[in-house]
């Protein structure tokens, strides 16, 4: 729909959420303020990571991370604008874009050029991947 600001970063965390935690609609995430414009701020990223139970590092870069290492990750590009670079390959990123609902590779050029500073890195959470994988252990711990 043209004129209509979808809201990236409640549409990130969700995204995140499926592949790093636990799934979580972006409507979880109704209880935070919201602008005028019905997007979430940028600066309510860090509670919507928490809410959705992923762990992340905050980095307040001028510029995008070189090292791959800084990746998957939550963009904010410039209009408060975010994206998902799920993976670092040299001069590439695969990016996840909400308004395509897709990952893309693309030059890290193009991603840098849009760069407003903060990029939350974010990485698994080990108890909740291997939640449903033994259920016998959970039996176990409580034995003693």
């Amino acid at each position: 729909m043209q004129g209509v600001e979808i809201d990236s970063l409640s549409l990130c965390v969700a995204e995140i959420a499926s592949r790093y935690s636990r799934p979580l609609s972006p409507s979880a995430l109704a209880q935070l303020p919201k602008k005028p414009d019905g997007r979430l701020p940028w600066h309510q990223a860090e509670t919507a990571l928490e809410l959705a139970g992923v762990n992340f590092d905050r980095l307040n870069k001028k510029r995008l991370p070189s090292q791959d290492s800084a990746f998957p990750a939550l963009v904010e590009l410039q209009d408060e604008q975010f994206v998902l670079a799920l993976e670092a390959n040299g001069q590439e990123l695969l990016v996840w874009n909400p308004e395509l609902a897709d990952a893309n590779w693309i030059p890290r050029a193009d991603i840098e050029g849009r760069y407003a500073g903060r990029l939350y890195s974010v990485f698994s959470n080990p108890d909740l991947q291997r939640e449903g994988e033994a259920p016998w252990h959970a039996k176990a711990r409580g034995h003693w």
